[in-house]
């Protein structure tokens, strides 16, 4: 939306860009006052929620400019986005009018119309993945092909990037190779942008090398996700250098981690403060998202990744509640590495780390990991819902209860759980009306429970206290941390909750696995990121290098793809040429393709 904004804005006079932006800040920071409708506000009476086809407007009069539309457009997607079935309707009676009338006007360009027609994806994502969904954002794409060249700027490809960015929306495997497709067009953009000598970090506010950094991590997270769906070994062969110009891009956009606390990853890695700036979080967080591209990753080096990523994230000076999610992702990799160690995959590991995988501190340090995240959603979230579902608390629950199951506890651990689970017991009770992927995952904690005779139920004239449950996490916690047996304790009473999960974290790995293997990993993960921080001057050189067997010679050609280069994927280059020619559908009129397709049905009729 601040991109159409600004589109709008630059065409404008100055008292009309005052009003556009008085117009923008009502509607963006204080929401809607008076919920009209595109027609009402124009001077028609049409009110797409009253039939199955809306009234066409017919009061839009000849001084109506692109910016009256725009915003009118807005005010009225916004007032239905709670409506699945009446935004349908206005998407598909009363938006190709407005798209119509704009198409007359002069100096209005197809990405104009393009930026319009995607607004109703910025008030409601799409949630089902349709083959009507599909060829809308090809008609939009094809439409695109109507600017000329040399009026093709920086926001026409950040247009041409969100097209794969609404395809992603319902997470559906059908629609991610051609998501990538756009993600591709645009890379290939910035590529050949940068061969002609016009770095894309010189553009306004850096828009460019953002967009670059976000094309690579969807592209290659994608990746990742269809090796996952596949069952194929999560490794994103041949793209570490691509990777690497994401995570150089993220060293360039610093603004969020400009007041970092550095101290909760320098405790975990070991590290002097002075050897761990902010510049270095950022990597850190990056490469945990694109771990799979990684081949210098080790079984001890993934866990770590994903734990250094949760401390980077808690030193923001804002809230960010994917701590709980990346301690979770710590402990899948901790099974995955467990599972490698005993069928043989990890052979290039020492023997000595290859056992302490499979053995009970493993696991331990497993549950640990799993209960941090249990301990930090606790602590955050606002209420029961927040905690368990908005912040992952229940995924790390489940596991946590999983690997202390696993174990032999003895009676001071065993009261630790029975009071934790106690006092999160009222999950129990609202189980019934939880979404079904939830439901599964109490089933799931319930097993765990049942193996250690620990009842799930609430007690009498009991009820949920995020007090006292976070208390019960911190003494069940510290239980389990002394059950290594090797000096290894905390009492868990810091200020902070985060000097807590930063100080408890370290104590698990160095007890389950040695100081030596994991100061040795924590030196391995400070080089490569140092190496990309050094390197991330010269992002521009790096990305050309990195994307010069993928970008197309001319424009209009699909090019090869990362996908193509990921052979277990089986993704060939007759694949890929195939999907180029579904995802552009050559459209003169938007407002025709629109209007003549099927209504949308990729929003649920559920409100």
């Amino acid at each position: 939306m601040q991109k159409l904004y600004n589109d709008v804005s630059q065409s404008l006079d100055l008292e009309s860009q005052y009003t556009l932006m008085n117009e923008f800040v009502n509607m963006v920071l204080l929401g809607l006052d008076e919920p009209w409708s595109l027609e009402q506000r124009l001077g028609g009476r049409a009110d797409p929620g009253e039939s199955g086809s809306a009234e066409k407007s017919s009061r839009i009069t000849p001084g109506t400019t692109y910016g009256d539309i725009v915003i009118e457009v807005r005010r009225s997607l916004l007032d239905l986005a709670q409506d699945g079935a009446r935004l349908s309707v206005f998407v598909h009676s009363v938006l190709p009018d407005s798209l119509g009338y704009i198409e007359q006007l002069p100096g209005i360009t197809p990405e104009n119309r393009a930026d319009l027609a995607l607004v109703c994806f910025t008030v409601r994502r799409a949630e089902q993945a349709t083959p009507n969904l599909r060829r809308i954002i090809a008609c939009i794409r094809g439409h695109l092909d109507g600017q000329s060249e040399d009026d093709r700027g920086e926001g026409f490809y950040q247009t041409l990037a969100g097209l794969g960015d609404v395809l992603l929306m319902p997470q559906s495997k059908e629609l991610f190779v051609h998501a990538v497709y756009y993600y591709h067009e645009a890379l290939s953009h910035y590529w050949r942008q940068c061969e002609a000598g016009r770095p894309v970090s010189e553009s306004r506010n850096e828009d460019g090398i953002v967009r670059v950094r976000n094309c690579v991590f969807n592209t290659i997270i994608i990746i990742m996700e269809m090796l996952q769906r596949r069952n194929s070994p999560v490794a994103a062969h041949g793209l570490e250098s691509i990777a690497r110009v994401g995570v150089m891009c993220q060293a360039r956009i610093l603004q969020e981690y400009s007041a970092t606390d550095v101290n909760f990853a320098s405790r975990l890695l070991g590290a002097a403060r002075d050897d761990v700036r902010p510049v270095h979080l950022a990597c850190t967080e990056a490469m945990a998202r694109l771990h799979a591209a990684w081949p210098w990753l080790g079984l001890l080096d993934r866990p770590l990744l994903q734990v250094a990523a949760a401390c980077a994230v808690m030193g923001k000076d804002r809230s960010d509640d994917s701590v709980p999610s990346r301690l979770f992702n710590a402990t899948v990799s901790l099974l995955r590495a467990r599972n490698e160690a005993k069928d043989g995959a990890g052979n290039r590991e020492d023997a000595e780390l290859l056992s302490a995988f499979v053995g009970e501190a493993a696991v331990r340090a497993r549950g640990i990991l799993a209960g941090l995240g249990l301990y930090a959603a606790l602590s955050e979230g606002n209420g029961l819902a927040d905690a368990f579902l908005g912040r992952s608390g229940l995924s790390c629950g489940v596991n946590f209860y999983a690997a202390c199951s696993d174990l032999k506890l003895n009676e001071s651990e065993l009261a630790g759980l029975k009071e934790l689970t106690a006092s999160m017991s009222a999950l129990a009770v609202v189980a019934s009306t939880l979404p079904a992927g939830a439901r599964n995952d109490i089933d799931r904690l319930r097993a765990s429970l049942k193996e250690m005779n620990i009842p799930f139920d609430l007690p009498e004239g009991g009820r949920y206290d995020r007090d006292r449950a976070v208390e019960s996490a911190k003494r069940a916690l510290a239980a389990l941390l002394n059950g290594f047996g090797s000096g290894a304790t905390t009492t868990f009473d810091a200020a902070d909750w985060r000097e807590d999960v930063s100080s408890a974290a370290r104590l698990a790995f160095v007890s389950a696995f040695g100081k030596e293997y994991v100061d040795r990993a924590n030196r391995l993960l400070l080089t490569q990121v140092e190496r990309i921080v050094s390197e991330s001057a010269d992002v521009e050189q790096a990305f050309l290098a990195a994307y010069k067997d993928f970008a197309s010679e001319r424009w209009g050609e699909p090019g090869n793809s990362p996908l193509v280069k990921v052979q277990a994927l089986e993704i060939n280059q007759l694949h890929w040429e195939r999907v180029a020619g579904e995802c552009v559908i050559k459209t003169p009129s938007l407002a025709d393709a629109i209007r003549q397709g099927d209504p949308p049905d990729w929003w649920s009729t559920a409100g």
